[in-house]
């Protein structure tokens, strides 16, 4: 994801789960592998939040690990096998603002959120 950040922008990858001890493990070999990270509780059993018009409701505790230096979230985009098209496209967005070596929130916005309002669209259209 990229992430306004004051006047500048910030480059994430997260993943999500439910499973702590997973998540745990994981943020540890990153350590190891000199990648900088933070795990959060996302969202509390029994929270709700909306989503296009949906209500979910969470059953459990939800977590968020994060990738957060540019250049540890540069580096870890080389080698995650994304498949999913949308995330797909974020990573080539990323590398394409990078290779520009642009460094304000103004110089992309609009490309950012072209491609959020694209996905989103997309997104909506799967359950139509």
């Amino acid at each position: 994801m990229i992430k306004k950040r004051d006047k500048s922008f910030g480059y994430y990858i997260r993943f999500y789960g439910e499973n702590l001890s997973l998540l745990k493990e994981l943020k540890l070999k990153f350590s190891e592998f000199n990648y900088s990270s933070s795990l959060h509780k996302n969202h509390s059993k029994g929270d709700t939040s909306n989503y296009n018009g949906r209500t979910f409701k969470y059953n459990k505790d939800y977590y968020a690990l994060e990738i957060y230096k540019k250049l540890d979230v540069l580096n870890m985009l080389k080698l995650l096998p994304i498949r999913h098209e949308e995330k797909i496209s974020k990573k080539d967005l990323i590398f394409n603002i990078q290779k520009r070596n642009l460094k304000l929130w103004s110089e992309i916005e609009e490309e950012v959120l072209n491609l959020r309002n694209k996905i989103k669209n997309e997104v909506k259209n799967r359950f139509i």
